[in-house]
C-alpha cells in the first residue's frame, strides 16, 4: 500500500476514536453537571450517566446511558430546553456536536480513502500485467520489497517503469525463468550495470532489464508507441 495512503488511513481511524471518546467524555461532563446544577432533569431524563460518571447507584445502567444519548443529541423532555438555556449544559451540547460532526467526517475521510486504495490497487495490477507482458519477466518474486511502478504517456505511447529489491540469488532465479531477459546475455557498463535488452511482447516497441553492480535491485522499462 502506499505509505501516504497509509499514513492517511491510520490518522483517520485515530480521529475518529478520538472524536468518538470526547463525545463520551463531554457527555460525562454534561451527566455531571445536571447532576450537580438540575437534579430534576437528571432525573427526569432517567438518571443519565456514562463509563466517566455514574451518578448514583442504581441499576438501570441502559436506560442511564440511552437517556444521555437523547440529551445529547438535543432531544429534549417537555420545556427541558429552555429550562438549561444559557447554562453550561448548551456548552457541552455544543462540543459534544462538534465532536460528532468531526466522527462523522472521520468516517466519511476513512471510507473515501478506502474505496481510493482499492481502485489504486486495481491499477496497479492492471499496470503491473501489462508490462509483464511487455517486458515478458516472470511474476515477481514474492520476496519483492521496495516496488515501484509508474507510467507516462498518452493514447498513443505507453511507457512502464518498475523497480524493486531483493537478495541477488532471488533475483538471478528471477532472471534466469524470465522469458525476456534470459534469452539474452547481458551487457555490462563501466558502473558494473548488468543490462539486458531484448525483443519486447504483446507488439511493444522496447524492453529492458537493469541489475545492480551489488546484485540486490532491478531496474524494468518499457515502452509502446
Amino acid at each position: 500500500m502506499n505509505p501516504f495512503l497509509f499514513a492517511f488511513l491510520i490518522a483517520a481511524f485515530v480521529l475518529f476514536g478520538a472524536s468518538n471518546w470526547a463525545q463520551h467524555f463531554v457527555a460525562s461532563k454534561l451527566a455531571r453537571w445536571l447532576y450537580q446544577n438540575r437534579r430534576e432533569v437528571w432525573r427526569g431524563l432517567g438518571r443519565p450517566g456514562t463509563f466517566f460518571f455514574k451518578g448514583e447507584p442504581d441499576n438501570g445502567y441502559l436506560a442511564r446511558t440511552s437517556a444521555l444519548q437523547l440529551l445529547a443529541q438535543g432531544t429534549w423532555v417537555g420545556g427541558y430546553r429552555k429550562k438549561l438555556a444559557g447554562t453550561e449544559a448548551e456548552a457541552y451540547l455544543r462540543r459534544r456536536r462538534v465532536a460528532g460532526w468531526i466522527s462523522i467526517l472521520s468516517m466519511v475521510l476513512f471510507a473515501a480513502g478506502m474505496v481510493f486504495g482499492i481502485a489504486q490497487a486495481g491499477h496497479r495490477e492492471s499496470m503491473m500485467e501489462t508490462a509483464q507482458e511487455w517486458a515478458r519477466f516472470k511474476d515477481l518474486p514474492p520476496t519483492a520489497s521496495n516496488i515501484e511502478i509508474r507510467t507516462k504517456g498518452s493514447s498513443f505511447t505507453r511507457e512502464f517503469t518498475i523497480r524493486f529489491r531483493d537478495s541477488p540469488a532471488h533475483i538471478k532465479s528471477w532472471i534466469a525463468t524470465s522469458p525476456g531477459p534470459a534469452s539474452v546475455v547481458p551487457v555490462v557498463d563501466h558502473e558494473g550495470w548488468a543490462t539486458y535488452t531484448y525483443p519486447a511482447g504483446s507488439g511493444a516497441e522496447f524492453a529492458e532489464v537493469k541489475i545492480s553492480p551489488s546484485g540486490d535491485a532491478v531496474h524494468i522499462r518499457t515502452y509502446w508507441s
